[in-house]
């Protein structure tokens, strides 16, 4: 299956949004343990698969889960932005200091730091990526230092929270569009 850079993104912030909204129920206690919990065959056409009662040992192993999933979900979106973007035929340029310029880097250095480890991923700041830069889209007008958060752990709150990294995947969509002309 070959997927559109606009596909890439869509289904990106569906796998995204479901992981949101199941770490949610799960912290709000609206999943049953039990239920989800039990011994399930799924049948699959090379095989089954087989799953055990009590995997998850306690409520706790299902917020662990859920928390590792939004995390994964995380790291496929930066993939998925930055391969969009890519197949959009809009280039990385660390040295365009236009808005979108920014928005571009920020989105590789994103990705770059869940490519190099998905459980821990880390900022990696080299060459003209290490600058202080003023990031501006949608509702958005931050300051980002990357030279200062090289080696450090990825957080969403370096640059706004989950809330701006939702907003960014939908500003990488509408510039893909407009590239794409749709």
């Amino acid at each position: 299956m070959t997927w559109s850079p606009i596909d890439r993104i869509d289904q990106a912030l569906l796998s995204l949004e479901f992981a949101i909204k199941l770490m949610n129920y799960v912290a709000l206690g609206k999943i049953n343990k039990e239920d989800l919990d039990c011994g399930t065959l799924v049948h699959l056409p090379g095989g089954n698969l087989s799953f055990g009662k009590s995997t998850f040992h306690t409520y706790d192993d299902l917020i662990h889960a859920s928390e590792n999933l939004y995390s994964q979900a995380l790291a496929a979106s930066a993939v998925a932005m930055e391969t969009a973007l890519q197949g959009a035929g809009i280039p990385n340029n660390p040295n365009d200091r236009s808005d979108r310029g920014r928005v571009r880097s920020l989105v590789y250095m994103i990705r770059s730091a869940f490519a190099h480890d998905l459980q821990v991923p880390t900022w990696e700041v080299r060459g003209p990526y290490a600058q202080k830069m003023p990031v501006r889209f949608g509702r958005h007008d931050f300051y980002i230092d990357m030279k200062t958060l090289d080696g450090q752990p990825l957080s969403l709150e370096h640059f706004g929270g989950p809330v701006v990294f939702w907003d960014l995947m939908h500003e990488v969509r509408a510039w893909i569009c407009e590239a794409s002309g749709l």
